[in-house]
């Protein structure tokens, strides 16, 4: 065990016998809806976060404990490579954003807000590697030819990839940490038989909304442009604050983008991804529906994390001197896309925890969708608690659940290719320099 977490838990084990007792003798708030091994995850996970008390433990502390890289063991593919940011003339794709938040916001006069600048991207590729034993580790070889071998697997039965985002409030976790690496991504993979292209995007504070987005784009363009993905062959998705990122860049690449300059000016959503995958979704900044408040004492967060996380981001009430933009935007806010957005959406899959205080929202994002036509899997599993995919004690519930995003993406895949304007074939990372000539985004 890590010597981190370790001295972490220690002082925790009279607590943690504590709510052993009482809840093996049906005596806790949620001893008939959880089983032992949940009531004490959800306990250490609450007290990571939180410090034990009602407000959130200090940026820097939290981002230590979750960082953490655990290395990659096993059946699994991981391979990295980084993103440049634009330069010069390219940073176009910048200001494409901030115009498109300009334009789509409901006021009749231009929000302020503090507009970041661009940063460079790191990216994880995550793949199923068959054939070694679980304590195997990676070879010792470059990251483009990890990449290549992960293409070359002979289990590989798909040319699809999912461009994914982590969650964490945009403040905290990594593609690689012992939450989105360690358990979901390299499950998510292997279960789904698909594989994962995630963006570790800049954190806040010092990489407030939109960076992730801004990031995200900069990723498709990635995928897209050097190494050759058509739009059909990409889902995007994420969990938590993931899901409100996948929702901000399908939402730009439906509406306003229109390739690079150097290209072919094409229609705007002429790229549109094979479909959307958001896991426990966070699709509000306030607290407009009533399982956050309801559900706080079967979460393993409460109000004060979404509060937490918006502070970070610079948006909100605390920043109105900086930053107006109306929190009910759907920027801000995706469940409130118009009917006529919601339509246009492509085959979307969401799921759930039952006692989770994003389960309302949830909800209702998949009602909308529905009432506009949209083809939407959706999966409450009952008993269980926010972004439970990135919990190792919680496991065999998401892999219930991975097992019907297979199901779904299966019968996605089967229907025919709306989009194959860019023609496909996958090579191996370039070295960064390569997106340096990039030219600059189309509007």
């Amino acid at each position: 065990m890590d010597g981190g977490l370790l001295k972490f838990l220690v002082p925790k084990i009279p607590s943690l016998a504590n709510t052993t007792l009482w809840h093996s003798l049906g005596m806790t708030e949620t001893s008939k809806q959880w089983d032992l091994r949940t009531a004490l995850t959800v306990q250490v996970l609450r007290s990571l976060m939180s410090g034990g008390e009602k407000e959130p433990t200090p940026v820097g502390k939290i981002q230590a404990s979750t960082l953490k890289d655990p290395g990659v063991k096993g059946k699994t593919w991981v391979a990295n490579a980084t993103i440049p940011a634009p330069k010069g003339d390219q940073e176009g794709l910048r200001d494409a954003v901030f115009a498109a938040i300009d334009q789509l916001s409901e006021s009749n006069t231009k929000p302020e807000y503090t507009k970041p600048n661009l940063a460079d991207t790191e990216i994880e590729w995550t793949g199923f590697r068959p054939n070694v034993g679980k304590n195997d580790t990676m070879p010792d070889i470059s990251e483009a030819e990890k990449y290549s071998r992960m293409m070359a697997e002979p289990t590989r039965t798909s040319d699809t990839t999912i461009l994914y985002f982590h969650g964490g409030a945009g403040v905290t976790m990594s593609p690689g940490d012992i939450f989105m690496g360690d358990c979901l991504s390299r499950n998510l993979s292997k279960e789904v038989g698909i594989d994962i292209f995630s963006v570790d995007y800049n954190l806040a504070p010092e990489a407030p909304y939109p960076i992730p987005f801004l990031q995200g784009l900069g990723a498709w363009i990635y995928l897209t442009r050097v190494l050759r993905y058509r739009p059909d062959q990409i889902y995007i998705g994420g969990d938590s604050f993931g899901s409100f990122t996948t929702l901000n860049l399908a939402r730009f690449l439906r509406l306003e983008f229109r390739g690079l300059e150097g290209e072919p000016t094409q229609a705007k959503g002429a790229e549109v991804p094979k479909g959307l995958i958001l896991l426990s979704p966070q699709l509000i900044m306030e607290h407009d529906f009533p399982s956050r408040e309801k559900n706080q004492g079967t979460d393993i967060v409460g109000l004060w994390y979404a509060d937490w996380g918006r502070d970070a981001q610079a948006i909100g009430p605390r920043f109105v001197t900086t930053n107006k933009l109306d929190l009910s935007n759907p920027w801000l806010a995706p469940v409130y896309l118009p009917p006529t957005e919601y339509a246009k959406l492509p085959p979307t899959f969401v799921a759930n925890g039952g006692c989770e205080v994003l389960l309302d929202e949830g909800r209702e994002l998949v009602s909308r969708a529905r009432k506009a036509g949209v083809e939407v899997e959706y999966y409450v599993d009952p008993l269980n608690v926010h972004d439970y995919f990135t919990l190792h004690g919680e496991l065999p519930a998401a892999k219930k659940t991975y097992a019907l995003i297979a199901t779904w993406l299966a019968k996605v895949e089967s229907k025919p290719a709306l989009n194959t304007a860019i023609p496909s074939g996958g090579v191996a990372p370039p070295p960064p320099k390569e997106l340096e000539d990039k030219p600059k985004v189309h509007l």
